[in-house]
C-alpha cells in the first residue's frame, strides 16, 4: 500500500482535520467520501454550537493565543475567563464521567487541546466567545469552568472554514458517496471501502481507511440494540445520517467495541422540535438553562438536582433524567428573578407558559396540580436563605431536606411572572464506539491494531461515560483526527 493513498469517510470536523493533517504530512492522494448530499455534509458538526473547551493557564496566555483579535482592549476589562489547565480539563472528563472514561484517553484531550487549538487557528478558523455558558451582568461577564469559545459562525462557520483550508489544498469533499463495508485483502489488512456512488452503483475505492462517520444516534434500530427500548422514539439533534453503517462493519471485521456502548449525549429540548433535527433550526430546540429555576415532570415533582454543577457540567445528565419521567417530558420552571439569565440565543425561540400565579401556570401545563403545588411550597421551605445566591460561582445556596436537593442557586420560587418550558430528552451522539489506541489504529479484540484501519471523533469509544464537558467533543474529533493522519500518511 502506497504511504500516499488515504480513504476518508466523512465530513465532520473529524474528518476534515484528518485530511488537513494528511496533506501536511505529505499524502497526495486523499478521498474524502460523503454519504449525504453536499446541503447537508458536515456530520453532526453542522449541528452544534461550535463549543470549543480547551486548556489554558490565564487570561493573558488566551489573549496572547490571538483567538479573540476582535475584542477591544476595553472589551477585556470587563471579562473575566477562570484559568483552566490541563489538569482542570482531565478532571472535567473523569467527574463527569464517574471516574469511567480510559485515563489514558482523557490525558490525551485535555494535554492536546492546546496545541490543536492553535493549529486550527493558524490554518483559518475564527473563534467568538460562546453566547452560552456565560453569566453577564450589564457591563461585565464571567466564563467558569473552561468554556468560553465556540467557532464563529457556530458549527456551520467552522465547516465552512475548514472547507476553505482544504480549498487551499486542492482537496474537495465526494458527495452521496455513502461507503457501506471494508475492503480487506488475504491477510486481513484493510485496503479500502466499498462504496455506493451517487448513480447508485458500487465502486471499490482503495486506500488505507480513516472512520470518521460518527455514531449511531439516527438508527432507532441501533438505538434500542445498544442503548435500549426508551430511545426507540426519542428527537435526534444531529444529522439524520449518522445510521452506524461502519462502525457495524469494523465490528464485523472484528474490531473491539469499546466505552459507554450504552451511553449518549442527550440534551432537553423543546418538545415541540422535531423528531429528526434540521439545519435551519440546528440548536434552537435546545433548553439547557435548568440551573436557575426547579424542574418537575408530569407528576408534579421534582427529580433532579438541578443545580448540581455549571451547566454544560450536568446538561447531559438531566436530560438523561428527564428520558426516565414518565413519557419522557417535564417542565423547567422560573420565575421572573432569573429570566435574564437564561441562554438569550435559544429560550426567545420558545412559547413557554406563563402566568402571574402558581396555581394559574399549573392550569396551563399537563401536571397534577396539588402535586406540584406542594412541590414549589416544599422546594420554597427548605432553602437556607442565609447563603447570598451568586451566578458567577457555585454559591451553596442550596436546599435542605428534599430528595433530591438543589445544590446551587436555590432562589425561591416567589415572583411572579412564572414561565414553563415543557422539554423531553433529545438524542446528539453515542459515547461508545471502536478501540483505538495512541495512534487511532482501530484494535481488535486482542488489542492488535488492525491493519490500515484507523478511526476518530465519535466513531470511536472510551472518552466519554455517563456525560461529558461541553465543548469537548469538537476537541477529541480534532486530536483524534490527528493522530490518525500523521500515522496513517506516513505507513
Amino acid at each position: 500500500m502506497s504511504k500516499s493513498q488515504l480513504v476518508i469517510v466523512g465530513s465532520g470536523s473529524a474528518a476534515l482535520v484528518a485530511a488537513m493533517i494528511a496533506h501536511d504530512e505529505g499524502c497526495d492522494y486523499i478521498r474524502i467520501i460523503e454519504k449525504a448530499p453536499e446541503a447537508e455534509m458536515g456530520g453532526n458538526t453542522r449541528f452544534t454550537p461550535g463549543f470549543w473547551r480547551f486548556a489554558f493557564k490565564d487570561q493573558d496566555e488566551v489573549r496572547s493565543m490571538g483567538l479573540l483579535p476582535q475584542i477591544t482592549e476595553e472589551e477585556w476589562k470587563g471579562i473575566y475567563l477562570e484559568p483552566y489547565s490541563a489538569e482542570d480539563y482531565y478532571n472535567s472528563i473523569m467527574k463527569v464521567g464517574l471516574g469511567r472514561p480510559k485515563k489514558e484517553f482523557a490525558r490525551w484531550i485535555a494535554d492536546e487541546s492546546n496545541d490543536i487549538t492553535r493549529y486550527l487557528t493558524s490554518q483559518g478558523v475564527r473563534w467568538m466567545f460562546a453566547t452560552s455558558f456565560v453569566t453577564a451582568t450589564e457591563n461585565d461577564r464571567t466564563y467558569n469552568g473552561g468554556l468560553f469559545m465556540s467557532s464563529e459562525g457556530f458549527g456551520p462557520g467552522l465547516i465552512k472554514m475548514q472547507l476553505e483550508a482544504l480549498g487551499r489544498r486542492s482537496l474537495q469533499v465526494e458527495y452521496d458517496t455513502a461507503a457501506v463495508d471494508l475492503l480487506r485483502d488475504k491477510s486481513g489488512a484493510v485496503i479500502g471501502v466499498r462504496a455506493r456512488m451517487p448513480d447508485g452503483s458500487y465502486e471499490d475505492i482503495h486506500g488505507v481507511v480513516i472512520l470518521a462517520s460518527g455514531g449511531f444516534e439516527a438508527n432507532p434500530e441501533m438505538r434500542t440494540r445498544y442503548l435500549g427500548p426508551d430511545w426507540n422514539i426519542v428527537k435526534t439533534r444531529g444529522t439524520r445520517f449518522n445510521t452506524g453503517e461502519m462502525m457495524q462493519a469494523a465490528f464485523n471485521i472484528g474490531a473491539q467495541p469499546f466505552g459507554h456502548i450504552a451511553g449518549t449525549h442527550s440534551t432537553c429540548v423543546d418538545t415541540a422540535a422535531p423528531d429528526l433535527a434540521t439545519l435551519d433550526l440546528a440548536t434552537d430546540t435546545t433548553r439547557i438553562s435548568h440551573q436557575w429555576g426547579v424542574m418537575v415532570n408530569r407528576l408534579g415533582k421534582r427529580f433532579t438536582d438541578e443545580g448540581l454543577d455549571w451547566l454544560f457540567q450536568t446538561y447531559v445528565q438531566v436530560a438523561n433524567d428527564v428520558l426516565k419521567q414518565p413519557g419522557n417530558m417535564a417542565y423547567q420552571v422560573f420565575d421572573s428573578k432569573v429570566v435574564n439569565l437564561l441562554d438569550k440565543t435559544r429560550y426567545p425561540t420558545a412559547n413557554p407558559a406563563v402566568a402571574n400565579t402558581l396555581e394559574e401556570l399549573a392550569d396551563q401545563i399537563d401536571v397534577d396540580k396539588t402535586t406540584f403545588l406542594a412541590t414549589i411550597q416544599e422546594y420554597n421551605d427548605a432553602i437556607d436563605d442565609s447563603v447570598p445566591f451568586d451566578a458567577t460561582s457555585k454559591d451553596g445556596l442550596a436546599t435542605v431536606g428534599l430528595s433530591p436537593n438543589k445544590s446551587n442557586w436555590a432562589q425561591k420560587m416567589d415572583t411572579p411572572p412564572y414561565r414553563a418550558y415543557p422539554v423531553e430528552s433529545g438524542i446528539t451522539f453515542t459515547f461508545g464506539g471502536l478501540k483505538q489506541d495512541m495512534d487511532s489504529r482501530i484494535l481488535d479484540f486482542q488489542d492488535k491494531p488492525i491493519e490500515g484501519l484507523y478511526g476518530c471523533g465519535e466513531i470511536t469509544g472510551g472518552f466519554f461515560y455517563t456525560n461529558y464537558p461541553a465543548g469537548s467533543g469538537l476537541v477529541k474529533g480534532a486530536v483524534t483526527a490527528r493522530a490518525a493522519a500523521r500515522h496513517a500518511a506516513n505507513l
